[in-house]
């Protein structure tokens, strides 16, 4: 695939608010893990859509989880609402925001309020995961991804591809086996990249590279 870089970051002024991450003090496990339930990884080929794919597996887990319905949801519908609000009519990529924003309009989602979290701040990243389930991420990635080892594996440093977002699903802090911990999440790469599409990194790798998570609220 030709990667072309699909999600732009926006001035803090232009993003929607999202409100401070509740339960601060909550403890989380060693481990979660929601990549058995979500579906199989989609492609978005040589398209700046991986925003719009992100968010449909979001959607597609959502619809499994709460309606047993089990089905790939078409990223076009998000995609193009997304350019309607984005405020970046000239750019081929989208806004995590308007990404959020798209999926509510749509009523693909009953969604409550949207939090953020920096990528920096793990426990506030598990937290995340712990609290609300699989969480859009944004990334700068970097070409290491796309030697992403059969196990999954994104190795740290090269050269920066720009910005890019995918469905976060799990972290272990002891994975055993001789694995160090990592943070792992779905990609929109086809299913021969890394794990059947799923990738991960270690800590250290992740807070380099993840910009955003954001946690939506599923009613």
């Amino acid at each position: 695939m030709n990667f072309i870089p699909g999600l732009i970051i926006p001035k803090p002024h232009e993003r929607l608010l999202s409100t401070a991450m509740p339960l601060d003090n909550l403890p989380v496990p060693v481990w979660q893990d929601y990549k058995d339930d979500c579906l199989p990884t989609s492609d978005q080929g040589d398209t700046p859509w991986c925003a719009a794919y992100a968010g449909a597996g979001l959607v597609e887990y959502w619809n499994w989880k709460r309606r047993l319905r089990y089905g790939q949801v078409d990223p076009t519908p998000i995609r193009n609402r997304s350019k309607e609000i984005d405020g970046y009519p000239d750019e081929e990529g989208t806004t995590a925001d308007a990404t959020i924003r798209a999926i509510a309009d749509l009523g693909l989602l009953k969604c409550g309020p949207l939090y953020k979290v920096q990528g920096k701040d793990l426990i506030g990243v598990k937290r995340a995961l712990h609290r609300f389930g699989p969480c859009l991420a944004a990334f700068c990635c970097t070409d290491r991804w796309t030697s992403a080892t059969k196990s999954g594996w994104v190795e740290g440093g090269g050269e920066q591809l720009g910005g890019h977002m995918v469905l976060l699903h799990s972290y272990d802090d002891d994975p055993g086996g001789g694995d160090p911990p990592y943070i792992g999440f779905q990609n929109s790469w086809s299913l021969e990249k890394g794990w059947r599409g799923h990738m991960r990194m270690t800590p250290p790798v992740f807070q380099a590279q993840c910009l955003e998570v954001y946690s939506l609220e599923v009613l």
